[in-house]
């Protein structure tokens, strides 16, 4: 069943109306408890992106509200990152003096061009070239050399050696040193005070009321002093067969062939640990030409020379008339 048009636009409105009491309640106490991390938090991705400290507010504010009410996700965590203010700085310091207001503008307009560059785009485009690229990953079973403190059993030993395995502390005696403690002492100060009756009289009240003092005192102390002495142990250099990987084998081709595997040769010293179907597919659009990865299904159904129309969002092409 389709959603009406105005859930299509404003999707918040299929889960607003089911809100409760209770689960608001619950969203504000958890909204909150983000906050306390999040705002200290942005305030500081600001600073490491050379931004003034408001702009963190900004950043973790805003985009939350717009994927809380058009996110189509109930999970994602929006806001800055401390790996996008490093990339930011190291991208825009260069060009302007961080924190002024040509600093500030690029840093805008690099994200106008990045929200650009998100949004799909529509094109005619030629299959100029197909490839296709089958390769085989294997490993060799064959002789290394390695060392340990304890000898396998399938290994052939080739020396020892006495080497230091780790480090006692050992202590050695103790010495004498100074430091500066703070006790808390209780002072008394009379205090006067004149208390109304409510009959015309008054009465002088004189009382002691404890007031606290912080006074510092040299302490002496005795601060143990450790060694470091060495553990030696016995290490193993052997020889060992082992599972290496080796170079893969790569296969290549046009639409001119079938694509194939090449297996390697049977052997008790080599075996194959995977394989991996890659299709590529070279198109021209706007005197430009673009190289991209496809699934299988769009790889034989594509044939060189034909035009089609094409979506291109995020470094990936779909092919909509297939």
């Amino acid at each position: 069943m389709a959603r009406p048009k105005s859930q299509r636009w404003l999707p918040f409105l299929t889960w607003l109306p089911k809100q409760t009491r209770f689960s608001i309640s619950r969203d504000a106490l958890v909204g909150l408890s983000g906050a306390v991390l999040a705002l200290p938090q942005s305030i500081a991705y600001a600073l490491i992106a050379g931004l003034p400290p408001e702009y963190g507010l900004y950043a973790a504010i805003v985009p939350v509200i717009i994927a809380c009410l058009w996110g189509s996700s109930w999970h994602l965590i929006c806001g800055p990152t401390a790996a996008i203010s490093i990339v930011l700085y190291a991208s825009v310091s260069p060009l302007a003096v961080p924190g002024s207001q040509d600093y500030i503008g690029l840093i805008l307009l690099l994200m106008i061009l990045a929200f650009q560059g998100l949004k799909p785009r529509h094109y005619q485009a030629t299959v100029e070239d197909l490839q296709w690229e089958y390769t085989t990953y294997m490993e060799e079973y064959r002789e290394e050399q390695e060392s340990g403190w304890t000898l396998p059993e399938d290994a052939t030993l080739l020396r020892t050696q006495q080497e230091v395995r780790s480090y006692d502390q050992v202590l050695m005696g103790y010495e004498t040193r100074t430091r500066i403690v703070y006790d808390t002492v209780t002072e008394y100060e009379t205090v006067t005070t004149t208390h109304d009756l409510g009959n015309g009289n008054f009465e002088v009240v004189t009382e002691q009321v404890p007031r606290y003092v912080t006074v510092p005192r040299e302490e002496t102390y005795q601060e143990p002093v450790y060694q470091s002495v060495p553990v030696y142990g016995t290490k193993y250099y052997y020889n060992i067969y082992r599972w290496r990987s080796v170079e893969p084998v790569v296969t290549r081709g046009g639409p001119d062939r079938a694509p194939y595997y090449t297996n390697p040769v049977k052997s008790d010293t080599i075996r194959t640990t995977g394989q991996e179907e890659k299709y590529i597919v070279v198109v021209s659009h706007d005197n430009k030409v673009d190289t991209f990865t496809i699934d299988s299904d769009q790889y034989f159904k594509l044939k060189v020379g034909e035009t089609y129309n094409v979506t291109i969002q995020n470094g990936m092409i779909q092919f909509d008339d297939i």
